[in-house]
């Protein structure tokens, strides 16, 4: 047998060598890839840890009920909506109830995907396609107050956190009980609920902001036939006239102080009785239109808006400490159209007794109009002459002229004084 050269040896050794060196790469390269791939995937899903239920939801109204139970790690995607949330902008978005961003969703790969229809409104082949992917899909109906507490109990179950979910529903009841206790016994305000800065959207009943003005101790004007399948109606002026709430909560998300005062505007034009009580509220919490777990924080704006708590000094002055006394003046009132059809109240004064001891007198001329009234103070100077005198008074707004225009003899007119007696 031929004994190999030094020549052959090497030659061999060297192709030994240069074999193993390709081994070890192409070793090193499967397992740089693995490790990449890991990453990847961990990129995809940087708040869950493994074992976690991950899950997308296009429902704000879930992904408000997930957060507020203190399960954010579950997401790791949102609808398009939430995405200038604070708790959530540094999740993707993957859609809304209009349209899901599939391909998204499949690079995600949740185990749960969460939508919000009604049972008759649900996409064809939503379900399907979410079961090809491996996806859970839930679809979760928040209409009512109440659906909120079984959303709770549905989001808990789904991803393995009931008893946050249970901790979150009883926290959530305290608070509204504590609403309805402290406005118990005191009679309900009619109110109005608009949701835009050309408030003539509106809430009807038959949905949760309807069940939380009640349990703050409101009664919705739109409540009742017609209004009562969660409505959202559109007004118009005259039925806004008609309806002539007594108090107004106009819902602004996070509005601009220029979409607030665009609403303001609109409402200066309106001689309902909440605009002539300053009973308009403008509320811009970002949750007011959420029926989620802010609703306990709603259910307060509400009842704060609607029955304030009074200060010592009002419940003195309540009790006796000081009175309002009102004394009012016989007229014989009209009201005539002055330049450019802006209503003037005509009125003639006829002997009235004093008021004594009343450092500060303001007098009201009043117009009104069905069953709303207009007050603009008016200077006690212009009342001071003798009995019989004639003054007249313009009222400066604009929103009365469609009123005497349409119809003069609807306008009633009449003038109170109403002073603070000095203490005794």
């Amino acid at each position: 047998m031929a004994i190999p050269t030094l020549n052959q040896s090497s030659a061999a050794g060297c192709r030994g060598a240069w074999g193993s060196v390709v081994v070890l790469c192409f070793c090193l390269v499967v397992v740089v890839g693995a490790v990449v791939g890991c990453d990847r995937r961990s990129a995809q899903n940087p708040a869950t840890s493994p074992g976690k239920v991950t899950v997308a939801s296009i429902s704000p109204a879930a992904t408000d009920l997930i957060v507020g139970m203190g399960a954010k790690d579950h997401l790791v995607a949102v609808s398009n909506f939430d995405q200038t949330r604070g708790e959530t902008r540094d999740l993707p978005g993957v859609g809304d109830y209009r349209t899901i961003d599939w391909e998204k969703i499949a690079e995600l790969r949740p185990a749960v995907l969460i939508v919000q229809f009604r049972a008759d409104k649900m996409p064809t082949g939503l379900a399907d396609r979410a079961a090809g992917y491996g996806i859970r899909l839930i679809n979760v109906e928040i209409n009512r107050l109440d659906h909120i507490y079984k959303a709770l109990d549905q989001l808990g179950t789904a991803i393995g956190e009931p008893a946050k979910a249970t901790a979150a529903a009883t926290k959530l009841r305290a608070q509204l009980t504590a609403v309805a206790a402290r406005v118990a016994g005191k009679p309900p305000v009619r109110t109005l609920i608009s949701r835009t800065d050309t408030p003539l959207e509106a809430v009807g009943g038959g949905n949760f902001l309807d069940d939380v003005l009640t349990i703050a101790g409101g009664k919705n004007v739109l409540s009742g036939p017609g209004y009562d399948d969660n409505s959202y109606p559109t007004l118009d002026r005259e039925l806004l006239l008609n309806l002539n709430p007594d108090a107004v909560l106009n819902l602004l998300p996070a509005a601009s102080p220029q979409v607030v005062a665009k609403a303001r505007d609109f409402w200066q034009t309106m001689p309902v009785a909440a605009q002539n009580a300053g009973q308009v509220h403008y509320l811009t919490e970002e949750y007011l239109l959420w029926p989620g777990l802010n609703v306990g924080n709603i259910a307060e704006r509400f009842a704060a808006a609607l029955h304030p708590e009074k200060s010592a000094n009002e419940e003195r002055d309540h009790h006796g400490g000081t009175e309002t006394r009102r004394a009012t003046w016989s007229m014989l009132p009209s009201v005539i159209l002055g330049p450019f059809g802006v209503p003037v109240l005509k009125v003639t004064r006829e002997p009235v007794p004093r008021v004594a001891g009343t450092p500060e007198t303001r007098v009201l001329a009043r117009l009104a109009h069905g069953s709303a009234e207009y007050r603009r103070p008016v200077a006690p100077e212009m009342f001071s002459s003798h009995a019989g005198a004639s003054r007249r008074v313009r009222t400066q707004d604009d929103k009365w002229e469609r009123h005497a225009a349409r119809c003069p003899p609807c306008l009633r007119a009449s003038v109170v004084i109403s002073s603070t007696p000095e203490a005794a």
